[in-house]
């Protein structure tokens, strides 16, 4: 039967387009991807309410290659879509979907600032970290990595925008949350050393050369065991 089978073709390049990008093939990754994001479509034109999630997905997984591909105006375009789906999901179920916006949010921040729009980067970040905060009253101890990542982003983005004094805060809580999480799981230890990166650079614009200092060499410790 034509078309049976396509909602199993999508999941699969899909799938497939995961693979590759985490074998650095991201142009091979791009073109898995994008033909998943187009069975998606068209499934959804028939069946929204069963496959806009995935389409969305699907959307952040193009956003995602496309930057790692050095296209970063490409990857805004579907950036952008995902995060208009996620946020019309989001509205109908938020205990579902607003983690899901959240990460969407989050991706989309950091195509901006790879873009040089930072005023732009930084409201989306600051709606996923204002998503985590309100996740985490509902969720105690979900979403911790995603909202530390979302932090250290944060205080990218204010360093970018010469609001060094607000860049602290966001990239001390980063830290303080990653190390709290690589105790128990060593996997978290390369998103800790980018955090303390992160607390290096907001401290030492601010004077705090003792804790710029300190956040290096806690990165140099966290890399050597890696």
């Amino acid at each position: 039967v034509p078309g049976r089978y396509r909602p199993e073709l999508a999941r699969s390049v899909a799938n497939l387009g995961i693979r590759l990008a985490d074998l650095s093939r991201s142009a091979d990754a791009v073109v898995a991807t994008r033909q998943a994001v187009t069975i998606y479509s068209d499934l959804t034109r028939s069946n929204p309410d069963r496959y806009c999630p995935d389409l969305a997905t699907s959307l952040d997984d193009l956003g995602l290659r496309f930057s790692a591909l050095g296209q970063p105006a490409a990857a805004l375009q579907v950036s952008q879509e995902a995060v208009s789906i996620h946020r019309e999901l989001a509205a109908g179920d938020p205990g579902r979907y607003l983690p899901r916006l959240a990460t969407s949010l989050s991706y989309l921040g950091t195509i901006l600032a790879e873009l040089g729009r930072r005023t732009a980067a930084l409201s989306a970040t600051e709606e996923a970290v204002l998503i985590y905060r309100k996740l985490a009253e509902t969720h105690p101890g979900r979403y911790q990595a995603e909202r530390a990542g979302a932090l250290a982003n944060l205080s990218r983005c204010l360093s970018a925008l010469g609001r060094a004094d607000e860049a602290l805060a966001p990239a001390r809580e980063a830290v303080s949350t990653y190390q709290e999480l690589e105790k128990p799981n060593p996997r978290f230890q390369p998103y800790l050393a980018v955090s303390l990166d992160v607390l290096a650079a907001a401290s030492s614009s601010v004077g705090q050369d003792a804790e710029a200092k300190s956040a290096r060499a806690q990165a140099a410790q966290v890399r050597e065991r890696l």
